[in-house]
């Protein structure tokens, strides 16, 4: 979901994003997540997720506000 981030629920960190002086190759990052089972996505500052929705009623807000 363009826009959001879930709170939590951090399984993994690609070294990309705010403070790593390269944007993340989101192709990459589907290709790290497709490979790890516990993975079910991930946010465009390299975190892997092992939940982005449903996990609890505060799991995802909105990073655009």
């Amino acid at each position: 979901m363009s826009g959001t981030d879930a709170v939590g629920h951090d399984i993994a960190h690609i070294e990309c994003g705010e403070g790593y002086g390269k944007e993340c190759d989101i192709e990459e990052l589907v290709a790290i997540c497709n490979s790890n089972s516990s993975c079910r996505g991930f946010n465009s500052n390299g975190f892997l997720k092992s939940c982005t929705s449903g996990c609890d009623a505060n799991c995802c807000y909105d990073v655009t506000q």
